[in-house]
């Protein structure tokens, strides 16, 4: 078998922005909520989907596996879950968010069979 998975969703943030420090040198907040809302990544996707959709059409035994319900709810794609920052920057996802998909797809795969 054949699995495609979709790319993770983008933030447009450093997940650094998320962690209480004592003090910053930029005066910023922690950002709550560690997210980017839905809506934006969703659009950001489209033509990302579009492309993949295509090319995958000229392979119909391939399964497409989304990562974006791992990731998001209806309103937000999230940067951390279970007080762990899953991103090592706003593209590509550090030990602990692998580790997370990693587990996410294992149950979603066994689910399928």
């Amino acid at each position: 078998n054949v699995i495609f998975i979709l790319d993770i969703p983008d933030l447009e943030f450093k997940p650094s922005a998320c962690i209480n420090r004592p003090w910053r040198l930029t005066g910023d907040l922690v950002k709550n909520p560690c997210a980017i809302p839905r809506e934006k990544v969703d659009e950001r996707r489209q033509k990302y989907l579009a492309v993949v959709t295509e090319i995958l059409k000229k392979f119909p035994l391939v399964e497409i596996w989304d990562t974006l319900p791992a990731f998001c709810d209806k309103t937000y794609c999230w940067a951390n879950r279970d007080n762990l920052i899953l991103y090592r920057d706003s593209h590509h996802l550090n030990e602990d968010g692998s580790v997370y998909l990693g587990n996410y797809l294992i149950e979603h795969y066994q689910k399928m069979n």
